[in-house]
């Protein structure tokens, strides 16, 4: 399921805290990452904090959750390191009306306007793949290096 989970983890964009968190709980829900920690009594790791804790329910096709997606990608701005209160009551909190949604297949993927080092588009994520590592392309002004473990 780690494998499965990294991947979809890759598919989508994670410019935004709702987005990661879209992300992250849709690839857990459907990677088959929650069976797994609850069947491996792993549910207290801290790498797997709070992702035993939330549903994978939820009616992701009605005008309810189309709503909430448009509605947190419109206030969960990208790359702001600490969300708006906005985002928060909407979208991030334990009682907000859209975290439930969360788990629904996040929406549109934006296009990034530049290239990996290599020539290659980045991944959906932003970064660009590397041999073992998610990372930004050198003529980025920040310059992020995630390595993947596995």
């Amino acid at each position: 399921p780690i494998r499965a989970y990294r991947e979809c983890m890759d598919q989508f964009s994670q410019r935004s805290l709702w987005r990661h968190m879209n992300a992250a709980r849709h690839c857990a829900c459907t990677a088959g990452l929650i069976d797994a920690a609850e069947e491996f009594h792993c549910c207290d790791h801290p790498e797997l904090a709070g992702v035993c804790e939330h549903s994978c329910e939820a009616d992701c096709g009605t005008e309810e959750a189309q709503s909430c997606q448009a509605a947190c990608d419109a206030v969960c701005m990208p790359f702001a390191a600490v969300p708006s209160q906005e985002c928060v009551q909407t979208c991030l909190a334990l009682d907000s009306p859209c975290l439930k949604f969360a788990v629904c297949r996040p929406v549109e993927q934006p296009a990034f306007p530049y290239e990996c080092d290599d020539g290659s588009r980045p991944l959906p994520s932003g970064c660009c793949a590397e041999l073992s590592a998610r990372q930004c392309p050198s003529h980025c002004g920040q310059q992020d290096l995630y390595q993947l473990r596995g």
